[in-house]
């Protein structure tokens, strides 16, 4: 089975986990930092933390993916692919070629800006990339 390693946070990315981790197997998440939030400035997971942890499987929250720390963990989890859904970082040529095939999903949202979501129906661009 294909050894995946996700990468996301916002509830935009909730569905893609899901699904993956239905049919295969998801080795570990990488998702934004726990962040302050409310008026009571108290601590927020992610949404993909939420469910990443619900479903058993491992989290790393990195502040800055290259932090030698995320990088050791990401070797470890010897990803076959990697599945980015609205990460919010930056991702390095030392991470894009992690993966033995270099093969990366990019989720895009189509349109990001709110007004726009109001007037048109979202839609998602599904980008798989193999740098020569």
């Amino acid at each position: 089975m294909t050894r995946i390693v996700f990468m996301g946070s916002p509830g935009f990315a909730v569905p893609a986990l899901r699904a993956l981790a239905s049919h295969y197997e998801v080795v570990g998440v990488v998702t934004q930092p726990d962040r302050e939030s409310g008026r009571g400035r108290s601590l927020k997971s992610p949404p993909v933390k939420t469910l990443a942890l619900e479903l058993g499987l491992d989290v790393i929250q990195p502040e800055k993916l290259r932090a030698p720390e995320a990088m050791d963990q990401l070797h470890l989890w010897n990803p076959e692919l990697i599945v980015v859904a609205a990460f919010g970082q930056i991702l390095k040529p030392d991470v894009l070629t992690l993966p033995p095939t270099d093969a990366l999903i990019f989720m895009l949202h189509y349109c990001r800006a709110g007004a726009a979501r109001r007037r048109f129906k979202p839609r998602f661009w599904l980008a798989i990339l193999k740098p020569a």
